[in-house]
Formats: C-alpha cells, structure tokens, sequence
C-alpha cells in the first residue's frame, strides 16, 4: 500500500511539473533603475520592449511619473496572447517614471510588476 501511495505521488509531481510552472517576464530593454540622459549611448529607447517566458495576455501597460500623472501611450494592447510586446514611448521630460504593468498567463495565472527608471 504504501509504495502505491509513493508511486501516485511520483507520478502526479511528474504530471503537474509542466502544468504548475508559471510565465514570467523574461527580459526588458528598460532596465529596473536605470538613468538615461542625453547621450547616444544613454538615451531612453524608443520602445519598451518587454518579453515573457512564455505566450500572455497583456491586460494593461500604464506609464506614470513618481508623482503619480499618467503619460498617454500610444498603444493598443493585442488581444492574442503574445510572448513579446513593444510598446511605443513618447518623448520623456527630465524626471523619474515608472512602467506598471498586468498580464494574464494561459493557465489563468495573473502577475503584475513595475520598471523603474529616470531622465535626466
């Protein structure tokens, strides 16, 4: 009986390891902290571009100042399901911003997250 119940239990960790395994967000061209100025080596790209381990829904993609005010981005957020996105960015004022960011995986599982960064 109990090798039975070791046996089952192998088996369904074995089964659910795929399963059970999330998306997470593999890359960003704007990095966490990052001060950009206005050298060519430096300068804030013209697109975030951010990537996922694996196939999401990008439910929302909001940029704010540390303030608080929202920066209009002129992006319409696909309605498949992507591994990557790139997202047009306005020209940026000297200050400090922040990338806030929602995604839906396949199997339902929702995360969030936040890039930081400033121009000077």
């Amino acid at each position: 009986m109990k090798r039975l119940l070791i046996g089952a239990l192998a088996a369904a960790m074995i089964t659910a390891g795929p399963a059970a395994a999330h998306v997470t967000i593999k890359s960003s061209n704007i990095e966490q902290g990052r001060v950009y100025d206005a050298s060519p080596e430096n300068s804030v790209p013209e697109n975030l571009e951010i990537s996922f381990s694996g196939d999401v829904g990008l439910a929302e993609i909001r940029l704010e100042t540390t303030a608080g005010e929202t920066i209009e981005l002129e992006y319409v957020k696909p309605k498949e399901f992507l591994s990557e996105f790139v997202i047009p960015l306005p020209s940026l004022a000297d200050g400090s911003y922040v990338f806030h960011w929602r995604a839906l995986a396949k199997d339902g599982h929702a995360m969030n997250g936040k890039i930081e960064f400033s121009v000077r």
